[in-house]
């Protein structure tokens, strides 16, 4: 992942790959990457930087290709992943059924039966999130702590990616 920033490949590519590797390691069948942004307003909202293609048929692919880089974005936070942006706190959640913050879901999302959230830090700060589903054994305390650095890798190129794109656009401004 470090090489992919370095070589300044594109961020969809960094972040798609990012997310297919901690899909694998995982055992997860889907996932998102989302950046922490502020709104205009200082309203705080999610920016899709990856979100696996979960379509089920040619119209929700097509939502997908249109809606997923960079495009979708997430305002309310009253939501199954909620609390990994509002109180940085890791969500692990083995039975949806029963799960009291699970909102609805659009029309033709598969099923979630399992679910892990993991907000990204920055010095402390919430920067982002990335969240998976469906891991077959569900999901542990275990294999969070067991994944930090993998965590701590995805927050540093969230942060770093973010200033990049910064400093490129500070430096049209200029121009």
């Amino acid at each position: 992942l470090q090489s992919l920033f370095i070589g300044e490949e594109s961020g969809q590519a960094l972040f798609d790959t990012m997310l297919l590797q901690v899909l694998q390691l995982t055992g997860s069948q889907y996932g998102f990457v989302y950046s922490l942004e502020a709104a205009d307003d200082g309203q705080p909202f999610l920016n899709a930087f990856s979100i696996s293609n979960i379509a089920l048929d040619e119209e929700s692919r097509a939502y997908h290709d249109k809606m997923a880089p960079g495009g979708m974005q997430i305002y309310d936070f009253h939501s199954l992943f909620g609390p990994a942006v509002k109180n940085g706190e890791v969500v692990i959640s083995n039975c949806q059924s029963d799960n009291s913050r699970r909102k609805g879901m659009p029309e033709g999302h598969p099923k979630i039966d399992t679910f892990l959230a993991v907000p990204l830090k920055h010095e402390g700060y919430i920067i982002g999130v990335i969240a998976m589903a469906n891991r077959e054994v569900g999901y542990s305390k275990d294999i969070v702590k067991e994944l930090d650095p993998v965590w701590m890798t995805c927050a540093q190129l969230v942060h770093a990616y973010k200033n990049k794109e910064e400093k490129i656009k500070t430096d049209n401004e200029l121009k």
